[in-house]
């Protein structure tokens, strides 16, 4: 499978945490693309991408504090947001 992954930004929480996720999308279903993995950065930067073909980050987006929730949300329900 060939994926494409994007970097989302949203605002630090109120300690100065960071909130940055890595998100997985299969390229080959495209207009629309699947996610298939969800990575949280913390701080690990892209070593928290745990698969070595997912780590061919495209881009970096900053988004809402929602969104992120949303993306999170989701790597914990497909097992990946660690």
């Amino acid at each position: 499978m060939k994926t494409i992954t994007m970097h989302y930004k949203a605002k630090n929480d109120v300690n100065g945490n960071p909130r940055r996720c890595y998100v997985v999308y299969d390229s080959l279903t495209m207009p629309v693309r699947n996610i298939v993995a969800v990575y949280n950065e913390k701080y690990m930067g892209i070593r928290a991408i745990r698969v070595e073909k997912h780590r061919n980050v495209i881009d970096s987006i900053e988004v809402p504090i929602s969104t992120y929730n949303e993306f999170i949300k989701l790597g914990e329900e497909l097992g990946e947001a660690k």
